[in-house]
């Protein structure tokens, strides 16, 4: 008798560690393979704890830290739904170059025409150039066409309320940027 109960204490120690705490349990969730950098997923968890509190409801985090190949493949699928990249990013001149490697291989096909893209994007990293915060894990994309009005206004309010980040907001595809500001 004295053997089974020391066993049903062990398997509900081992069971109480194998099941998330509400600690660790995060406010948002994220697509496959998204990584986020420290201070980043940091501040994302207050911004999602905070509109899960308000709301009810988890946010999903779509993108974080990019490579050069990510942020090539997500620069190609821009363009190929009408973005321009000389009016989504700051800098001009470094989305032009990348605009231009697109032209100049679009008829290569996608995977021809995105390595291209993304050696135009390593060559800017290795001149000190970074077109997108993705780059270097300070920026994270979070998913808006599921929330409502309401739910949008609120998530505005919470990121404005938490300070230093910056939002964007995107329609093509409809999403939420934000980036550490620094």
């Amino acid at each position: 008798m004295r053997r089974r109960a020391t066993f049903t204490v062990l398997f509900a120690i081992l069971v109480s560690l194998a099941a998330p705490s509400a600690a660790e349990e995060t406010s948002y969730t994220t697509e496959d393979g998204v990584r986020l950098g420290a201070e980043m997923e940091r501040t994302m968890e207050e911004i999602a704890s905070e509109f899960r509190r308000r709301t009810g409801r988890r946010l999903h985090v779509t993108s974080g830290t990019r490579s050069p190949d990510q942020q090539a493949r997500a620069m190609y699928d821009k363009i190929r739904l009408g973005q321009r990249l000389t009016r989504l990013y700051r800098d001009y001149d470094a989305a032009s170059e990348i605009q231009a490697a697109y032209r100049r291989n679009r008829r290569q096909g996608r995977s021809q025409c995105v390595r291209a893209m993304s050696e135009v994007i390593r060559g800017q990293i290795r001149r000190g150039c970074f077109i997108s915060r993705h780059l270097y894990a300070s920026a994270v994309d979070v998913r808006s066409r599921n929330l409502s009005r309401r739910h949008r206004r609120v998530f505005r309010n919470v990121v404005r309320a938490v300070g230093g980040v910056q939002l964007l907001e995107e329609g093509t595809p409809p999403h939420f940027h934000l980036q550490l500001e620094h």
